[in-house]
């Protein structure tokens, strides 16, 4: 899978990062949040994605469906629609990746993209896909809960997924890249049983 990775010398994002933490305690914005913890995660060495980035580079398949999906790690299922309703939090036409079946998914279950992100259908309230969530293996397993950590895959809608990413949010539209790895036969058979 291709990701839009975000690349910084290691010293400069530790210069980067004390500026930003600096500025995080003097005047706190989500801006600022999102650029100190992706500069503290590039000086550590870690993988940092920009995942709008990254969706938009994947794109489409020819059904029209995004070929990439992004869920928080707790879901069993993925659900992908375009918001319609003008008083939904999330404001009309704009692509989400939900946790939820619902119409009006809350927004901890969500991540939200810009309505640029993909191509906007003609009729998109009409259309829902549903994605099964990869499992991930306990060697990989992050401390704490797993809502708090996303899942990005290439998406196999209505089929199993083979190469997930567990990712950390960072703001915004960063995240930090975890772990990667391959799901095995047998992964895949237990995951096709609970579609």
């Amino acid at each position: 899978m291709q990701v839009a990775t975000v690349n910084e010398n290691r010293i400069d994002a530790r210069k980067k990062y004390a500026e930003y933490l600096k500025a995080v305690k003097d005047r706190h914005c989500k801006e600022y949040e999102a650029l100190k913890n992706a500069y503290r995660e590039l000086s550590k060495g870690n993988q940092v994605i920009d995942i709008v980035a990254t969706i938009q580079n994947a794109g489409v398949d020819h059904l029209n469906r995004p070929r990439l999906a992004i869920v928080r790690a707790d879901a069993k299922l993925c659900w992908f629609r375009w918001t319609h309703l003008k008083r939904q939090w999330g404001a009309p036409s704009k692509p989400i990746f939900s946790s939820s079946s619902s119409w009006n998914p809350s927004k901890a279950q969500s991540v939200v993209l810009p309505r640029e992100t993909l191509p906007i259908e003609s009729n998109p309230r009409d259309r829902v896909l549903r994605a099964v969530v990869p499992s991930i293996p306990p060697s990989l397993l992050p401390d704490g809960k797993l809502s708090n950590y996303h899942i990005l895959w290439e998406a196999e809608w209505e089929t199993i997924p083979v190469d997930p990413m567990l990712l950390k949010h960072l703001g915004k539209n960063l995240y930090v890249v975890l772990a990667t790895w391959d799901l095995t036969p047998l992964e895949q058979a237990v995951l096709r049983d609970s579609q």
